[in-house]
Formats: structure tokens, C-alpha cells, sequence
């Protein structure tokens, strides 16, 4: 598997799993909490998605996040297949620091990123004593595609 098609399954795997805990949020009594969690995961894809110089306008349209997350893993596709991975993005944080990466690099942050986030929420559900979480280990994901 060469490194876009892995990115591409990297972003097809993300939206399943933010799907799945989209779907679970009802069950935590820190309802709010690991609603700002999602919000957290899916504010930081189009602000990445943006530093790539995509531009996607869903913060207008008043979208609930199930479709937010659907356009975001589109548009991530969409940027790995059309760009050279290894060119170089130069952005500024939200501290006002510069720096330099690659899009490869970028991308396989933001598929990273969620996956921490969605093991924090794991950690919410246990000390909510939460047991209807979704399991969305990647390997899941895999079997479930017949890959």
C-alpha cells in the first residue's frame, strides 16, 4: 500500500470512529464534556484542512457534526490524492509560533489526533462507568471492510 492510499484508509477508518462515538455521546453523564471533546476533534480538521489551503465553508451552512466529520473526511481525501506528500506547509499557530511541515505529515496528524482524543473519551466512559461505549480499534474497522 503505497503512503496516499494509506492515508486515505487512515481518514476512511477516523470518520467510522467519530461516527460510532457520535452515536454514543447520549449514554455519558459528562454529555457536555465529551461533546466538547467531538467539537475539540472536528474544530482542529477544518483548521488543518485550512493551514493545507482547503477551504471549506460547512461553518455556514449550520450542519450538525455527523456531517461536519462526513465533508471533513471528504475534503481530507480529496487533498491527499491531489497534493505531493511531501510538500512543505508553513503555517502559524493558534500561539502566534511558525513552523514547517509536510502534507503527509499533517495528514496522518489529524487521523492521529483523533484517535487520542477518541481514547480520552474511552477514559471519560470508565470513570462515567459508562460499559456502551463503542470499541473502534482500527482492526475493527479493517474486519468490518473485509480488509
Amino acid at each position: 500500500m503505497d503512503s496516499v492510499q494509506f492515508l486515505i484508509r487512515g481518514f476512511e477508518y477516523d470518520l467510522w470512529a467519530n461516527q460510532k462515538w457520535l452515536g454514543a455521546l447520549s449514554g455519558f453523564r459528562q454529555f457536555e464534556r465529551v461533546q466538547q471533546v467531538m467539537e475539540h476533534v472536528l474544530f482542529a480538521q477544518g483548521v488543518w484542512l485550512e493551514r493545507c489551503g482547503a477551504w471549506v465553508p460547512v461553518q455556514e451552512d449550520n450542519l450538525d457534526m455527523r456531517t461536519v466529520f462526513e465533508v471533513y473526511a471528504r475534503s481530507w481525501i480529496g487533498l491527499v490524492e491531489a497534493s505531493d506528500l511531501d510538500n512543505p506547509i508553513t503555517y502559524t499557530t493558534s500561539t502566534g509560533y511558525q513552523f514547517t511541515q509536510s502534507v503527509g505529515d499533517i495528514a496522518l496528524h489529524v487521523i492521529n489526533h483523533g484517535t487520542y482524543h477518541r481514547g480520552q473519551l474511552r477514559g471519560i466512559a470508565d470513570s462515567d462507568g459508562y460499559a456502551g461505549f463503542p470499541e473502534t480499534d482500527l482492526i475493527l474497522f479493517l474486519r468490518e471492510r473485509g480488509m
